[in-house]
């Protein structure tokens, strides 16, 4: 897990004077729009689908909290299951997929830092690191009467964040396209 901490070097220097603890809050904040906006922080989590239960409890950590749920399938059968929905962190699939005692799914879950998360984990940081600090450095400079508060340099950090976000964002959707078109390619046997 990599520690929120690891951008002060980049977020610092341009808010001279800002506590610690405000600086790990924009931060955070930064890591948590990144990720309401693009998959970067994916878990897959095990589900044992068993008869007569259609209510299932995800496992997130404290250090996390649930964007949404990206895609349910079949283990066994590697088959996507279309029809689940999702209640809070409970996900809801047809009972019919567990016709047999159970059954096992695979549920990938998009996340994003929890309130008060210290850490992300070290494959989000590499993707986020390049956007994040533009993030945590607009919100700073951004609070009035402070005496690091600079709205110009607010204003240019929060158009280079959400530069570097969309980007980002592009990169990882054609990324993951390219990943199906080559599975979708592969001949059967």
């Amino acid at each position: 897990m990599a520690e929120l901490k690891q951008f002060f070097p980049s977020v610092q220097p341009w808010v001279n004077g800002c506590p610690d603890p405000v600086t790990v809050n924009a931060i955070r904040e930064a890591v948590r729009l990144v990720c309401d906006e693009a998959p970067v922080w994916r878990e897959s989590q095990i589900l044992a689908l068993v008869k007569g239960i259609s209510l299932y409890e995800l496992d997130v950590s404290t250090e996390a909290e649930l964007v949404t749920v990206e895609s349910v399938k079949l283990q066994e059968a590697d088959l996507p299951i279309n029809d689940w929905r999702l209640k809070g962190v409970q996900v809801l699939i047809p009972e019919h997929y567990a016709s047999q005692d159970t059954v096992l799914a695979e549920a990938e879950l998009l996340l994003r830092p929890s309130l008060s998360a210290a850490n992300i984990p070290d494959s989000c940081f590499s993707i986020i690191s390049h956007v994040v600090p533009y993030g945590a450095r607009w919100q700073l400079l951004d609070i009035p009467g402070q005496k690091w508060s600079d709205p110009l340099n607010a204003e240019k950090n929060r158009r280079l964040f959400y530069q570097k976000l969309s980007a980002m964002r592009a990169e990882l959707i054609s990324k993951e396209h390219r990943h199906q078109m080559l599975q979708a390619a592969r001949p059967l046997a």
